[in-house]
């Protein structure tokens, strides 16, 4: 039995007939073959466009989203290219999620994609690991003030509470979306 099968078996999901990552990749023969010249971001969005389309299209079953599933699409990393053809091509509801950083740019995001669910964006790079409660706080009111009044906002971090990040910092991330991140929002700044 392999590791997923054990953790499937775990929490009693039933093994899935489809499973798919795309990942960008650095392998110089692939890009080159389906991405052609360019820097390596621009290259694996033209190499997923070629060839991660039609297996994107073979995991997700278009008939099922539209009976209420959704369709959320893993966007770790700088996804500004790919995100015109994962929400136009695919019909993703989703990014999950979106990156701080230099990466990705969440405000300009929901203003190219204003009905698209967007996760994370609090940085698990910087802010979290290294900045004080306070500077998490402040991070997680900003994407409250500006993204949660328009809903489709699930703050969390930018990709994952890992290690590095102390407790209170985790913690100050989750009370301050508990405090202030109900409906109406009215983030008042003390």
């Amino acid at each position: 039995m392999t590791n997923y099968e054990r953790f499937v078996k775990t929490i009693n999901w039933e093994l899935p007939d489809r499973l798919m990552t795309y990942d960008l990749v650095d392998h110089a023969e692939l890009l080159k073959r389906y991405g052609g010249d360019g820097d390596l971001i621009e290259r694996n969005a033209r190499m997923c466009n070629r060839i991660g389309l039609d297996a994107t299209r073979y995991i997700h079953d278009p008939e099922h989203h539209w009976m209420g599933d959704k369709f959320l699409y893993h966007t770790d990393g700088r996804a500004t290219e790919i995100l015109p053809i994962v929400v136009h091509e695919l019909g993703a509801d989703g990014f999950n999620p979106i990156e701080r950083n230099g990466c990705n740019d969440i405000f300009e995001i929901r203003r190219l994609y204003p009905r698209t669910l967007l996760f994370g964006n609090v940085c698990c790079e910087n802010t979290l690991p290294y900045g004080t409660p306070e500077d998490v706080e402040q991070e997680t009111l900003e994407l409250i003030e500006k993204l949660g009044p328009q809903g489709g906002i699930l703050i969390g971090s930018s990709s994952e509470v890992h290690d590095l990040v102390p407790v209170e910092n985790a913690l100050r991330l989750y009370e301050t979306v508990h405090r202030y991140g109900n409906y109406p929002i009215h983030v008042s700044r003390d």
